[in-house]
């Protein structure tokens, strides 16, 4: 199969994104290979893509919210864990101070 310049400049963004399957990636790296003039045309018109997906304001609705609820709950946890050795460190307190008043008094 003849793989036309057209082709591959249509595979480029599914390839510079990182969604591209292993046979699209191996297809693009071969032509990259045999045509080095063409990858470097490439990778440098994909580095302001790059750039672009790297920012949260290109986030779907969807995946900002899954960021949000991640957070919150990773918060959650932590309040939680914090609450549970504060509650541990009372108990020990307790069980120790009492201990310690029972061998002092007998």
């Amino acid at each position: 199969m003849n793989v036309t310049r057209d082709v591959m400049t249509d595979l480029l963004p599914v390839y510079f994104s990182g969604e591209a399957s292993e046979d699209t990636k191996r297809l693009v790296e071969e032509y990259f290979r045999a045509n080095p003039d063409f990858e470097r045309i490439a990778r440098k018109a994909a580095t302001p893509l790059e750039n672009l997906l790297g920012t949260a304001s290109f986030l779907s609705e969807a995946e900002r919210e899954k960021q949000d609820l991640q957070r919150a709950r990773e918060e959650v946890q932590s309040a939680l864990t914090r609450k549970w050795k504060s509650m541990v460190f009372v108990l020990l307190l307790v069980l120790c101070l009492g201990l310690l008043a029972f061998f002092l008094t007998h």
